[in-house]
């Protein structure tokens, strides 16, 4: 198992945009596409509030690799990522880490 920590950094004042995109496109696709999201946060302390953090679990690189290329590709994706940049961007910038539990985590 992998886990990918990713952390998007919204435009100033585009957080709510963000989280809109979250609840209304980004969570249905995750499960068309059987992508497996542990959880997803907001900041509350720390160098911005502008954050929502995610992670999400793959059986291996091969697996995430054919999920997010089918997902990217995916027609609802495409458009509904533009209507939800039709007021303009919605990201300055996103963060991933691909993580390998180690022997001692819960979470395996």
């Amino acid at each position: 198992m992998i886990y990918e920590l990713r952390i998007y950094h919204a435009m100033p004042g585009k957080l709510p945009a963000l989280d809109d995109r979250f609840k209304d496109l980004v969570l249905e696709l995750l499960d068309r596409h059987e992508i497996n999201a542990l959880g997803f946060w907001k900041s509350d302390v720390g160098p911005s509030n502008q954050t929502i953090t995610w992670l999400v679990a793959f059986e291996d690189a091969g697996d995430r690799e054919r999920k997010w290329k089918a997902m990217n590709s995916d027609p609802d994706w495409i458009t509904g990522k533009a209507k939800s940049e039709a007021n303009g961007q919605i990201l300055s910038h996103w963060e991933n880490l691909l993580l390998t539990p180690t022997t001692y985590s819960k979470l395996q």
